[in-house]
């Protein structure tokens, strides 16, 4: 497929006529748009699931992640006895004795699909005979599964504004390289921007003036556990080195909206050439469609689909992990770093050698079902549209509020069916962390979200919300709300993980 035409206001601009182009048209300018993801695309939030949180649902093909307070407070007497003396042991055998105890439960949580892959991993995985401690760390070392990106009050998935500036800020760079008479260096990518931004200055970066908001879901948004593969770009008897990971990617099909705004520079703003959207949109055009053509070729080359996800009415962009080493630099300028296997130098090359997959096994025998990470389509959204998908919101949160009662009342029913339960001493319960009525967190560090509006403390593995801003200590809001710091703070939390006080 060609590269399509750089269009602004319907007319071509000329190579040399770019820097007159941006001038023009310069107001504030805002406008709501819908990124519809077309391949696996996992946004890292530094956060796992902990395989002590979840259960598989093998004849569904799901992962369920639960809350270990109401697990724990929904088992019988006798399960609970079992389970508490399993934790007593201590030993990384009990860790499978936890998982094989936890098999069979169905407790109240959210449900992610997994891939037949991960599966018939988890079944093996309970299968280490109990006695092989080298090989049981081995495999829990390596069963950590990334999570995407997610609204911590809602644990729905979600596109962070910031990830979607910079694969605008990628292609506009590369727009700009093709159109200014820069030395090639390779190596140098900061100085490279300088020269491309006039100068790099915070004072005269135009994207400054880019306003990105969060990509809020919309409707139901299906996520899925799957292996990310490293695969040689090119045929060779010789498998690519780099081992697997297991991730959380949104499925294609997700449907995500937010806004972007342009803001006019200041009176006095030293930026001279400043952004419009129609540059940044071309922009994208030219470069995420000339890397996708790119992509199919290579692809192809190695008997892989392709997986064309260009489409006709929409343009594309590449987000999150595993978007390829060429999506996310300058052409012309780049210096990929390859690895040469254990004991080798590396080098550096302008292409990588090897290309991120998504598979529903660790090792793929048939390489026709995986995908690559990361395309989505980004399209402007209409006035009907708009009020289409607010009505699919509202109807999809009705009925999650719906399913989510039906399955509190069948755990409900289904614990008046057991016996009785006595009271059980607190040296019988399993040693799992569990928060008193209140307690607080010495030295926690507090960070801000602004896309769903939520404060998250977090100490040591232990974290918790909230949405109330008021909390935060005068001295401190400056640095968190505006600056997007992270502070440090004493923190209180009731017992549903709440923030209560910030000291």
């Amino acid at each position: 497929m060609a590269a399509p035409e750089i269009i602004f206001k319907n007319q071509p601009i000329p190579k040399d006529a770019h820097i007159a182009a941006t001038h023009k048209g310069l107001h504030n300018f805002t406008q709501e748009f819908v990124i519809k993801t077309l391949c696996p695309v996992h946004l890292g939030c530094d956060d796992v699931y902990d395989p002590l949180s979840f259960v598989l649902d093998s004849q569904a093909s799901e992962l369920i992640v639960f809350d270990p307070s109401e697990f724990l407070e929904n088992l019988s007497e006798p399960d609970l006895r079992k389970f508490s003396d399993i934790c007593k042991e201590g030993t990384l055998s009990s860790i499978i004795k936890i998982y094989k105890f936890m098999r069979n439960k169905r407790p109240l949580g959210k449900r992610v699909g997994v891939c037949g892959g991960f599966l018939d991993h988890y079944e093996k995985t309970l299968g280490i005979p109990e006695g092989n401690q080298g090989r049981i760390q081995n495999e829990l070392n390596r069963f950590v599964i990334g999570r995407t990106a997610y609204v911590p009050t809602t644990d729905r998935a979600y596109i962070p504004g910031s990830a979607v500036k910079g694969a605008i800020r990628t292609a506009y760079l590369n727009f700009l390289a093709a159109h200014k008479k820069v030395n090639p260096e390779r190596g140098k990518g900061k100085d490279l921007e300088k020269k491309l931004l006039d100068g790099g200055a915070f004072e005269t970066d135009p994207f400054r003036l880019l306003k990105v908001s969060d990509f809020m879901p919309v409707g139901e948004i299906k996520t899925k556990i799957v292996y990310a593969v490293n695969e040689k770009k090119k045929p060779s008897i010789h498998e690519a080195g780099g081992l697997y990971q297991i991730l959380e990617t949104i499925e294609p099909g997700s449907l995500f909206v937010g806004s972007i705004t342009v803001e006019q520079p200041e009176q006095g703003a030293k930026i001279a050439n400043p952004l419009t959207i129609e540059t940044l949109m071309n922009s994208l055009k030219l470069f995420y469609s000339k890397e996708k053509n790119l992509e199919n070729q290579i692809l192809q080359n190695v008997k892989i689909p392709s997986h064309n996800t260009d489409p006709s009415d929409a343009t594309i962009l590449r987000l999150g992990r595993h978007s390829g080493a060429e999506s996310l630099t300058i052409e012309g300028f780049r210096d990929i770093r390859i690895m040469q296997g254990r004991g080798g130098q590396s080098k550096f090359e302008p292409h990588s050698t090897t290309v991120w997959l998504a598979s529903d096994s660790d090792k793929p025998q048939n390489k026709s079902s995986l995908k690559p990470f990361g395309w989505a389509s980004l399209s402007e959204m209409a006035a009907e549209e708009k009020l289409k998908y607010l009505e699919t919101e509202r109807m999809w949160r009705s009925v999650a509020d719906d399913e989510r009662a039906l399955a509190l009342q069948r755990i409900q029913d289904s614990m008046s069916m057991l016996p009785e339960r006595r009271e059980i001493s607190a040296t019988s319960k399993p040693p799992i962390p569990r928060p008193p009525q209140t307690e607080t967190w010495k030295g926690a560090t507090l960070t801000w979200d602004p896309g769903p509006g939520v404060l998250k403390a977090q100490s040591g593995t232990k974290k918790a919300f909230t949405k109330d801003k008021e909390l935060v200590p005068e001295t401190k809001r400056k640095s968190l709300f505006v600056k997007k710091n992270t502070v440090m703070c004493d923190v209180e939390v009731d017992g549903s993980f709440k923030i209560t006080k910030i000291e």
